[in-house]
Formats: C-alpha cells, sequence, structure tokens
C-alpha cells in the first residue's frame, strides 16, 4: 500500500494531512464507495451534494477531485481519508468561524477605536495567523496612540456555527516624552508646542509640528525644512525620546519698488495686492516673474521687473528688492472681425465680455484675449459652424495714451443643421423614449455638445435598466451639396447582457444585526441592476443613524453573465447620546433643555428616548401673583420593523405646561403611531397611522375664569387618523 500527502487545502488552514490510498485501479469491479466522518451538519449536507458526482472512487484521481471539491466548498480545520472495510473513510471537521469579537477595556474611547479596527474580521475563518493580525495591528495602533506597554489576551467561547472572542486590553500606562532633541533652535516670537511629559502620541505629535511649520512659514522662515518626528522609546522607564532634525534656514523677504499699486478698494482690502506675492515663492527669479505676470494681468502689458538686488539686514534674513517699471496701463478701446456673417459684430462682444463703453474700457492682457478667442470659438460651434477657424488676433497697441485695438480674423466654413435622427437596435427602451431625449428639432442648428449630452442620458437611461456593457455608436451623415450641411444622427446600439443584483456581503458589524443592513436594501438578488436602487439603500442605512460611516463597494463577476456583488463596509456609531444646554426663543424666552437617547437596543434599531425643558414663557399672565416656569417631559420607545415588515412602531408620553394668552394649560398624552415610509414617492416620505389620547386642564386667575367661563374639570381628547409627512 503506497501512502501519498497531498498539498495544503487553503493557505489559511491548518491541515493534519491528506493520507491518500493506492487506487490506482481502472476496473469498475474495484470501484470503492466512500464515506464522511463529521459532526457538521454542514459538512454532511456538502457531502450529499458531492455525492451525485461522484457516487463512487475508481482512481487516485477520483479521490483527488472529490477532496479538492469538498475543499473549495467548505473552510476546513483539517481533513483526512483513509481505508475501512473496502470503504474510502474521509474524517473532517469545519472550521470556526469568528461570530464577535468583543472588547474588554476600562478605558471608553479606546474600546470603540479597538473595536472599529477588529470589526472587520468577524466572519472570517478562524487561526493563530488571523488572531496574531488582530494583535500586531490592535497593538500599533495604541503605540502611535502612546500606549507601548498593551497587553492583549483572547478568551474563546463557542456558539453555534462559530466561536465568539473576549478580546482583554490592557493598555497600561501613557508613554510620557522626557526629552526633545531638535538640531535647530526656534526663535522667539514663535512657541515651542512639545514639551516634557506630553504623551508619546505620534499622530498629536505630527499634528503639532505641521502647524509649527505654519507658524515659522508666518514669522518668514520660508526655507525650513524639517523632517518626520521619531520617538526613541525606553521599555524600562516606559518614555521615550522626541528627535526631530531639520533647519530653519534664512528668513526670505522682499520689497517691490513702484510707482502702482492695487486699485482704491484693493489695495485697503488685500494690502497692495498687486505687489504681494505668495510667502511659498523664494527663488528671486521666481519672484521677479511673479511680479511680471500680476502686474500684465492688470492691464500694464510692457511691464518690465529688474533682477533683484540682495540685502542682509540681519545674520538670519535675505532680503531681496524689485524695481517695477509697470508703462502704460493699456485697455481695449476696440474690438474688430473680419469674416464674420454669422452674426453682428455687438452679439460677439458682447458674448465674448469685451464690449467697451465710455469710460468703462475692459483692461487688456493676453489671457483676457485667449479666454476671449476660446469663448468665441464655442460660441460658433454652439451656431452649428464645427469647422470654424479664429485666428490668433491682431493686436494693436498705442503707448501714448494706452489704447488697444484687436482684430479677430474668421473663416467660419458651413453650419450644420440637423434633418432627422435614426435609431437602430434598442430593444429594451422604446425608439419614442430614446428620440425625447434629442433637445433639438429639425433645420435647427446642430450642436455637438447636443449629441454628447444625448449619449449621456442615453446610457444613464440604459443603465437604470441594468444594461451596464451597453456600446453606442453615434455616426452622421452630412449633405455638403447645400448652403447648409443637412445631418443625419444615425445611432447604433448594441444593447450585450443585462446585469443583475448579486449577494450582499456586510463587514464591520460589531453590536448590530446583519439582518438590519439587509431589509434596508432596494434591491433583492437577481434583480436587474440599476445603480439608483444602490444610492437609495445607501441612504437608508445612513438615516438609521446606526453608523458613522458606510460605503458600499460593487464588484462584478467574471464570466458570460454579469453579476454585480456589493460589499458594504461600515463603522458603528455610538449608540446611546446625552445632550442639555441653555437656548432662548422669542416666545419662550429662556429656556434649558437635556435629552437622551439609546439606538440600538439588541443590535436591531429600537430606540429609547426623552427630553425634558424649562422655560421662563415670556408671555405668561401670572397665577396668584406668581410667576411659572413652562415646562415639558416626554419620553418614547421606537419598535422598527413590527413583524418583520416595512412598518415602524413608535409609543410616546408627553407632559407638558404652557401658557396660553391669559391662562396656563397643563395637559397629558400618550400617543400610539404606526408609519410605512413610501419608497417610490419622494425622499423621506412617511404615511402614519396614529392614535392619541390626551387630558387637559386649564388655570387662570379667578376674574379670568368668570369672563371667559373656565371649567375647571379636565377636557379629554381622542384623535384616530392617517396622515402624511414629507421631510425636505
Amino acid at each position: 500500500m503506497v501512502l501519498v500527502t497531498f498539498p495544503t487545502l487553503k493557505g489559511q488552514l491548518k491541515r493534519l494531512g491528506w493520507i491518500i490510498l493506492s487506487l490506482c485501479l481502472a476496473s469498475e469491479a474495484f470501484a470503492r464507495g466512500w464515506e464522511l466522518k463529521s459532526k457538521s451538519e454542514t459538512l454532511q449536507k456538502s457531502a450529499a451534494e458531492l455525492r451525485k458526482q461522484f457516487p463512487e472512487i475508481r482512481t487516485a484521481a477520483d479521490l483527488d477531485n472529490l477532496m479538492n471539491q469538498f475543499s473549495e466548498a467548505n473552510s476546513l480545520a483539517f481533513a483526512n481519508t483513509y481505508l475501512e472495510n473496502d470503504t474510502v473513510i474521509i474524517e473532517a471537521e469545519i472550521a470556526n468561524v469568528i461570530h464577535s469579537i468583543t472588547i474588554k477595556t476600562l478605558t471608553r474611547a479606546i474600546r470603540f477605536e479597538v473595536e472599529s479596527k477588529v470589526g472587520k474580521y468577524v466572519g472570517q475563518t478562524d487561526s493563530d495567523e488571523l488572531r496574531r493580525q488582530i494583535s500586531d495591528e490592535v497593538l500599533i495602533d495604541l503605540k502611535n496612540r502612546s500606549f507601548y506597554q498593551t497587553r492583549l489576551k483572547f478568551i474563546p467561547t463557542e456558539v453555534p456555527n462559530g466561536i465568539a472572542y473576549d478580546l482583554i486590553v490592557d493598555e497600561g500606562l501613557p508613554c510620557k516624552v522626557a526629552r526633545i532633541d531638535t538640531t535647530f533652535k526656534l526663535p522667539k516670537r514663535v512657541s515651542n508646542p512639545f514639551s516634557v511629559g506630553m504623551d508619546c502620541n505620534i499622530g498629536d505629535i505630527r499634528t503639532m509640528l505641521s502647524e509649527l511649520e505654519s507658524d515659522l512659514v508666518a514669522a518668514g522662515y520660508n526655507l525650513q525644512r524639517i523632517q518626520t518626528p521619531e520617538l526613541i522609546y525606553d521599555n524600562a522607564s516606559n518614555t521615550a525620546t522626541l528627535k526631530i532634525e531639520g533647519s530653519l534656514g534664512k528668513k526670505i523677504r522682499y520689497k517691490v519698488f513702484s510707482a502702482v499699486k492695487s486699485a482704491g478698494v484693493l489695495s485697503l482690502v488685500f494690502n497692495d495686492s498687486l505687489n504681494n506675492l505668495d510667502s511659498s515663492i523664494t527663488d528671486p527669479d521666481a519672484m521677479a516673474s511673479e511680479l511680471t505676470r500680476k502686474y500684465q494681468s492688470q492691464g500694464y502689458d510692457d511691464a518690465q521687473v529688474s533682477r533683484a538686488t540682495v540685502t542682509n539686514p540681519d545674520d538670519e534674513t535675505i532680503e531681496y528688492h524689485f524695481t517695477v517699471d509697470p508703462g502704460p496701463e493699456y485697455r481695449i478701446v476696440d474690438v474688430q472681425y473680419e469674416g464674420m456673417q454669422a452674426m453682428t459684430a455687438d452679439d460677439a462682444s458682447d458674448a465674448i465680455d469685451m464690449k467697451a463703453s465710455i469710460g468703462n474700457a475692459p483692461l487688456f492682457s493676453q489671457d483676457l484675449v485667449i479666454t476671449a478667442r476660446e469663448r468665441l470659438l464655442g460660441l460658433y460651434k454652439q451656431m452649428g459652424y464645427w469647422d470654424v477657424g479664429i485666428f490668433e488676433p491682431r493686436i494693436i497697441k498705442n503707448p501714448s495714451n494706452g489704447e488697444v485695438k484687436l482684430v479677430f480674423v474668421i473663416r467660419e466654413g458651413k453650419k450644420r443643421v440637423f434633418e432627422r435622427a435614426i435609431v437602430t437596435g434598442n430593444t429594451a427602451i422604446k425608439t419614442s423614449d430614446i428620440m425625447d431625449l434629442i433637445s433639438i428639432e429639425e433645420g435647427e442648428a446642430l450642436d455637438r455638445q447636443i449629441l454628447v449630452n444625448f449619449e449621456k442620458q442615453l446610457r444613464n437611461l440604459y443603465r437604470q435598466k441594468g444594461f451596464l456593457h451597453l456600446q453606442i455608436a453615434v455616426d452622421l451623415q452630412q449633405n455638403r451639396q447645400l448652403r447648409d450641411v443637412e445631418t443625419k444622427v444615425i445611432i447604433q446600439i448594441t444593447e450585450n447582457q443585462k446585469s443583475r443584483f448579486g449577494e450582499v456581503f456586510v463587514k464591520g458589524l460589531i453590536k448590530t444585526d446583519p439582518k438590519v443592513i439587509r431589509r434596508e436594501m432596494r434591491f433583492k438578488i437577481g434583480d436587474a441592476f440599476n445603480p439608483d436602487l444602490a444610492e437609495e439603500s445607501r441612504q437608508a442605512l445612513t438615516e438609521l443613524g446606526l453608523f458613522s460611516s458606510i460605503s458600499m463597494v460593487p464588484l462584478e463577476s467574471a464570466g458570460k453573465d454579469s453579476i454585480i456583488s456589493y460589499t458594504i463596509l461600515v463603522r458603528e456609531a455610538r449608540s446611546g447620546s446625552v445632550g442639555f444646554g441653555p437656548g432662548w426663543s422669542r416666545a419662550e424666552g429662556l429656556r434649558f433643555s437635556i435629552e437622551s437617547s439609546y439606538n440600538n437596543i439588541d443590535g436591531v434599531g429600537r430606540k429609547v428616548f426623552s427630553k425634558g425643558t424649562l422655560n421662563e414663557e415670556r408671555d405668561q399672565t401670572p397665577l396668584g401673583g406668581k410667576t411659572l416656569l413652562g415646562r415639558y417631559a416626554g419620553v418614547g420607545y421606537f419598535e422598527p420593523w413590527l413583524f418583520d415588515l416595512p412598518v415602524d412602531g413608535t409609543l410616546a408620553f408627553n407632559y407638558k405646561a404652557e401658557a396660553r394668552d391669559n391662562l396656563w394649560e397643563i395637559s397629558r398624552s400618550a400617543e400610539a403611531i404606526v408609519s410605512h415610509r413610501v419608497r417610490k414617492l419622494r425622499p423621506k416620505t412617511l404615511i402614519e397611522g396614529f392614535t392619541l389620547y390626551k387630558e387637559a386642564r386649564e388655570e387662570a386667575e379667578g376674574s379670568v375664569k368668570d369672563a371667559t367661563l373656565i371649567d375647571s374639570g379636565n377636557l379629554q381628547i381622542r384623535e384616530v387618523g392617517v396622515r402624511h409627512i414629507t421631510d425636505g
């Protein structure tokens, strides 16, 4: 008998080994049956399915194929094979899947941070390697937060179909900075953000360094270069040395000598912006180029900037001096067009924003001329002149008076007009619906952008119906024999296969039940793919208020069928909240309110909430000479998806005392609400059925009671109804 050991099933599995028997017998007379010995019901079901394909084992290749398919269909902790009574016995057990990881630590902030790190490992196959990976990630994160002596301990608990872990986190005492070594000395005007005794939090240290660099630039040290800070840790004392290397360089200053400054208001608001340079520019040639650019952009097209002269006011400072000869300020007084027939000169000048008026001629700059030419070119193309040519304009400058004339030379070419459109290859969308997307009538000028927009709209329409692999070819048949080019638009559509929604995988859940995610999906497996439904699903998850971040990552399957599966990555928000504080309103005056809620009971989105307020009721009439406080107290309970239906239930109890004209109303109420979110109407729309019971009594001075005939008894109100609510 020959014993052969097979390779490992999967890289992440710990295999005890497969012992393969010599079964290289081709004759059916020596075919052997096989049997699975396992406590796992999942593996027994998988074996029953494979038995249809492998009823008997005749050769070693048959056993090899059986075991490969068996391992690919299941996560196995181990698998062995041997021969017993002429039957091949397969011993296997399924690997444990991590059902949950609960963080146990005394520090609340650390617990939330660690939970967000380890949540992505829930649902993965348990192994020593995976636990080491979890430990390494948590330890690195806590180390960056100054906890260098953290100790971790995994405590497992077996649960159905998996294993649950309590992760005990003993973070120890935070590391403190005992010494700071720098290779530069800060100037007196710049405060040092680092101090002995601060936490060894590398994130905070990097933030402080970034702020320090900004302060140094503001102080004139534009050439400073500071390297990434380094913490050198000493385990014995649980302290570290903060080492920061770099140099400050010299301060860079400049002065500009010019007869021209920014015009009035600009000079006051922007502190002479024409002669100011960005502090990040430190090279003198770059400074001169920037000054030239700024002057030319303000009409001084002949501006000349001298080479910088260098002075040293002190040992730490380099100061560059620039002298600017601005020349005349040029303004555009006339714009002429040669070869223009499709429009008037005034219309063209209005379109390119160059129409001169008395006392308001536009400033001249080369950038302005380039922009004007591009605008004019775009205007012609909108009018159907696709082949138009606009040459660089002639610029005629008069330095004596600062006047500029521009001459645009235009070759218009022929105008394209729309004749009709022909659509072929469409089956999923009616031709009439496609034609409605073309926003042009017969005989109108054909703008190329209209065709671009049409193709985008058509692709989006098909995409909403699940056709992601659509191909659209737009061809033009042009009749150039006439004065205008009559153009037929031929739209050839190849729809290809229709994409459908696949499975939804959820990662990052810690306390929340996965069904909370799945019931908010606006699609089911097998539905035609529609990206709008995916976005509506993401929005629905956001509105739950259970997650601080949500992302939905699509993945298309390879092969003939186009199946779009989604992986939803979430980060759970804190379930409880408490808020309080003072306020003021015109009607109530000063007020103080406090409210609290817990919105993820049992991990299914159940919520309890409460609110209380006190206010001075500014317009009240005193009772018995006493001024009272308005007050409100309420508690409630919210149950989502009653009986697993898209219907929510709310039960609320309220007490309220408020001033009304010259009397007070004191009321107690109870309200039960059943609400259904109408997805097909506009967003955030609810239809609610409600029943309300309210008891109220009114209190006032005796004279007011007599005048208004107020009854001293209680008033009871009962309401039942249906209402429509739209938020936003």
